[in-house]
């Protein structure tokens, strides 16, 4: 048997970053913050964010985080602080994304032209399987706004980024 591997730990998958070895100590079924078993698996939305930017950073899109809260400095002693809140108005998507023009699967003849930018809100798994989608009142009303001016808008896990990139042709199966 192999010695317990104490390199740098994964929180999300539970195991080494180096060797993908798991952690001594853990049970991956059990929750971060109760210790109690899950259920089922589920991965959180900032994994799902961190997914969805890195398939479209790889397509050559500009993504911007809307979202993420920021650290900040305290203006009496100097020391950074953690901000828990963003101070967005509420309903507002995670990412604005500026998609690539052209690229290798682009075909300037087509009849339904590829959008240049779109709205994503993230949700994890658990939260798409709810009966509103995991989305907000003021989340709901905003993607009924980009419906109704023909403005892309994608909510849901990386699954439904990478959907909306096959239909509009950025990438291929």
């Amino acid at each position: 048997m192999a010695a317990p591997c104490y390199h740098s730990f994964n929180r999300n998958t539970r195991r080494c970053e180096l060797c993908g070895d798991p952690v001594p100590g853990l049970d991956p079924s059990r929750t971060k913050k109760t210790g109690r078993r899950s259920r089922a698996a589920t991965r959180l939305e900032k994994f799902e964010q961190n997914d969805a930017l890195h398939l479209l950073s790889s397509i050559g899109a500009k993504v911007y985080e809307i979202g993420r809260p920021r650290r900040q400095k305290c203006h009496a002693c100097g020391a950074v602080t953690r901000d828990q809140g963003t101070r967005q108005t509420y309903g507002i998507p995670d990412l604005w994304v500026f998609l690539p023009i052209g690229g290798p699967h682009y075909s300037p003849g087509t009849i339904v032209p590829r959008p240049l930018y779109c709205w994503i809100e993230m949700k994890s798994d658990a939260a798409v399987k709810t009966k509103d989608g995991g989305l907000s009142t003021e989340q709901v009303e905003f993607r009924q706004f980009c419906h109704e001016r023909s403005i892309p808008h994608v909510d849901g896990t990386v699954d439904a980024v990478h959907a909306f990139l096959l239909e509009h042709g950025f990438i291929r199966e």
